[in-house]
């Protein structure tokens, strides 16, 4: 195994200050994050997600647009090393890009660890096995959309996506439903969320209830797994983001 320091790190300094460090062994790379004696792996699919390659950002906003849940459950790296002070990072998806150790370290404060996304089956059937006697609600999934938006992060394009892959994973027969967060974007505080957007994007319909793409999917995703018939398709003229009477109960 070798490993080298980040460039930003200090080993004489009395203070345990975290710092990057890459290990490789038999081909397959590593990159850590040390903190005094803890070291804790920074997972291929959180560094792919902050990747700095302008294509993977939103121009005007800077905001990410790859969603990690729609990438492999297999990503890893190719190869990891540091070049003029950057990590460099290859990965299996074929993305390779320069990182800043120093953004990292600050990346794992602000997510809490840098927990990587997990596949729901793994957690469901982790859950089960804790409570074998009990039936598991999903309270909440789902995933933000802008109303006309397609091909970026916010897409409705992509939350049809997400949400047809999330209920793909909810067939287990200890799972008693599933509910969708949310039905309908709603008002919250200024502030929380992409450069203080005042309405919450989560929902399948618009504030005025117009439907977005989604609402299509979750409805028929919902009915296919009730055994009911396929709703029958929306008038001209009313589709995504188009008020629709179907909405409003």
């Amino acid at each position: 195994m070798s490993s080298r320091l980040s460039p930003i790190s200090n080993p004489t300094s009395p203070h345990a200050m975290p710092e990057i460090l890459v290990q490789t062994e038999a081909g397959n790379a590593r990159v850590v994050l040390r903190t005094g004696a803890q070291e804790t792996e920074l997972p291929p699919l959180w560094l792919r997600a902050r990747s700095p390659d302008p294509s993977q950002r939103d121009s005007v906003t800077g905001q990410r647009l790859m969603n990690p849940h729609l990438l492999p459950d297999d990503l890893h790296l190719l190869d990891a090393r540091f070049e003029n002070e950057l990590l460099h990072l290859s990965f299996s998806d074929g993305l390779a890009g320069r990182f800043d150790p120093q953004e990292l370290i600050v990346g794992t404060v602000l997510s809490t660890g840098c927990p990587a996304p997990r596949p729901w089956r793994a957690d469901l059937a982790r859950l089960h096995a804790q409570y074998p006697g009990k039936p598991v609600l999903i309270s909440e999934f789902g995933f933000p959309a802008l109303a006309g938006a397609s091909g970026n992060a916010f897409g409705e394009d992509v939350q049809v996506r997400v949400l047809e892959m999330e209920f793909a994973a909810f067939d287990a027969s200890y799972l008693c439903g599933a509910t969708l967060w949310c039905w309908a974007d709603h008002a919250w505080d200024a502030g929380r969320f992409c450069s203080g957007l005042a309405v919450s994007p989560f929902g399948v319909l618009t504030r005025d209830r117009r439907p977005k793409a989604a609402f299509y999917t979750a409805r028929a995703l919902f009915r296919a797994r009730q055994g009911l018939a396929p709703a029958p398709p929306p008038s001209p003229g009313r589709g995504p983001s188009t008020r629709h009477p179907d909405t409003h109960g």
